[in-house]
């Protein structure tokens, strides 16, 4: 092999590995459960976000939850409900 393509085949391999760390770095997720502490009971369409971000969702009718794409670093989950404090 000549040393242009052991070049090019270099930095295609690079470029994959570069790539590969990228993709498993921003695959960051919260996945939880809300409910009643008094009863157990799930709690349907709760909103659940990070703090100072606009990452969020709601809660299902089974009360779980699921945040995806969160960026490194350190957050606050809030939970809010109507008519809860």
């Amino acid at each position: 092999m000549n040393n242009r393509l052991l070049s090019k085949l270099f930095f295609a391999t690079l470029f994959l590995l570069l790539a590969s760390f990228t993709a498993v770095a921003q695959d960051n997720s919260i996945k939880g459960f809300v409910y009643k502490e008094s009863t157990g009971e799930p709690m349907m369409f709760t909103n659940v976000y990070l703090k100072g971000t606009t990452l969020g969702g709601s809660t299902n009718e089974n009360g779980y939850f699921n945040i995806n794409r969160i960026p490194d670093g350190k957050y606050t989950l809030l939970i809010t409900s109507a008519g809860y404090d």
